[in-house]
């Protein structure tokens, strides 16, 4: 049974910013996560953050460790340089994993413009019925 936990694959190609190695692969992604996938991103954001004053941390940090929780339950399979490097965590390229988590957003993104256009043109069809209806001949 499908809960509605749609995936999406891309592919990456990209020019390491720091080392210039050119890494390519295969992602496949959650397109949007349910309440476990939430709590499971939070606690792993919490658990990178470390438990003495997480609050301290500085703003890369803060970002860092929202942008891998994220992608630490949504990616679902990716290519062996970012499993071998424990989910992009040891890379030193940092426009690596801004590709993958924009590509990764981007998927939850387009899933969410197909469901708020399909709702809308739902509420259209409703209004055009509730007029005919409402008409006498």
């Amino acid at each position: 049974m499908s809960f509605g936990a749609d995936s999406t694959s891309f592919e990456i190609n990209v020019i390491g910013d720091k080392t210039g190695t050119q890494w390519v692969g295969k992602f496949t992604v959650k397109s949007l996560l349910s309440h476990r996938d939430d709590f499971i991103r939070d606690a792993k954001r919490r658990e990178f953050l470390g438990s003495i004053n997480p609050q301290l941390a500085d703003a890369y940090t803060l970002n860092a460790a929202d942008v891998f929780g994220e992608l630490s339950v949504r990616i679902t399979l990716a290519p062996a340089f970012w499993t071998e490097s424990n989910g992009g965590l040891d890379l030193i390229d940092n426009n690596v994993v801004r590709e993958v988590y924009k590509k990764a957003m981007e998927a939850e993104r387009a899933v969410l413009d197909k469901v708020k256009t399909a709702g809308e043109k739902a509420k259209e069809e409703l209004r055009k019925a509730e007029a005919e209806a409402t008409q006498t001949p």
